[in-house]
């Protein structure tokens, strides 16, 4: 059985939305062929260095790009579930 996980963000040290994709992820990995797809930005300095290398990173796109400097601009909230919201189905859809 092959297994692909795909989350925005899969790190220990990322908060609790973040841990449980990567708590899959190392479970999938004893029992079969599993991959993760995730951004690279918590990878970056995350403690699980030790995962093995069946990691698919999606980087930001100019979409993604965009909807972040638009949305730094309205207050949080209204970012989160706007330009957020389009950034966040970019990404999945990559």
């Amino acid at each position: 059985m092959k297994v692909l996980i795909v989350c925005e963000n899969a790190s220990a040290s990322f908060g609790s939305e973040a841990a449980p994709s990567l708590h899959y992820y190392r479970a999938s990995l004893a029992r079969s062929a599993s991959r993760l797809a995730d951004h690279p930005r918590p990878h970056a300095r995350r403690p699980e260095r030790a995962l093995p290398p069946t990691i698919l990173y999606v980087e930001d796109s100019a979409l993604n790009r965009a909807m972040w400097q638009i949305g730094r601009k309205v207050p949080p909230r209204l970012s989160n579930f706007t330009f957020g919201f389009v950034s966040r189905i970019a990404t999945q859809l990559a």
